[in-house]
């Protein structure tokens, strides 16, 4: 059975997945079911590694022992919109392929791959499928995070000056950057202990701590889809 272009299949995939081609429930057993995709995911914190880049993305699945040919092209998207596509075939990639990720173009967060077309046929000829398999898989592209922490201390007062900022591939430079459940830490013995969690305006937040002992203090946020989590070089005030 001869296989669809490459071209029209990158159709299929962007477009004709929405309607979906599924095997009914009272056909035969797929011949080819994917079972899952996995990929690393990837931080951009300069020019250079936010321009376009490969990420290789491989899919597990499951094959009937009559499969002859078989294609699975499997969608890249983030937010939606498409982004790549994976192709997959017994007569090339077959468990791991590379798709093209922009991060200025395309954005930061959450990618998804699949759902996929797939074709198959068996190797005597007699049976040809086709239908939309739904497994999906997600990887991440995110922008580096930075924390920083300043301190200075008046008699029996210690203003702690915390500041975050994530790489923004746009203007392509290091921006202020709002992080949730951000906070200032001090050591405990060996173990460190959250003063305050913080809410930062403009990437930035004060915190005061009366006390004549001298502690080292750090601050902390945890990651997004978007950005990474930081923490701070230690301080001793």
């Amino acid at each position: 059975m001869k296989r669809f272009f490459r071209a029209f299949a990158i159709v299929l995939v962007a477009v004709g997945l929405n309607a979906g081609t599924a095997v009914p429930s009272q056909a035969a057993p797929r011949l080819v079911d994917v079972t899952g995709f996995s990929a690393k995911s990837i931080v951009v914190s300069n020019y250079s590694n936010s321009n376009c880049r490969d990420v290789a993305v491989a899919m597990r699945k499951t094959m009937s022992p009559k499969v002859g040919s078989w294609d699975v092209m499997s969608g890249v998207y983030r937010g939606g919109s498409s982004v790549d596509t994976a192709f997959y075939s017994d007569s090339g990639d077959r468990s791991k392929t590379r798709v093209t990720v922009c991060p200025w173009v395309h954005g930061l967060g959450k990618y998804t791959v699949g759902p996929s077309y797939v074709s198959a046929d068996t190797r005597d000829g007699y049976d040809y499928q086709s239908y939309t398999d739904w497994t999906k898989g997600h990887f991440y592209v995110r922008a580096k995070g930075k924390a920083a922490l300043k301190g200075k201390r008046k008699g029996n007062t210690v203003t702690l000056t915390a500041s975050a900022q994530r790489y923004n591939p746009k203007p392509n430079k290091y921006v202020a950057h709002g992080a949730k459940k951000a906070r200032v830490q001090v050591k405990s013995g060996k173990k460190w202990k959250t003063v305050k969690t913080v809410k930062l305006k403009k990437g930035k937040a004060t915190v005061k701590v009366k006390t004549k002992l001298k502690k080292q203090y750090r601050f902390v946020f945890d990651q997004t889809s978007a950005t990474t989590g930081a923490t701070s070089k230690t301080i001793r005030i």
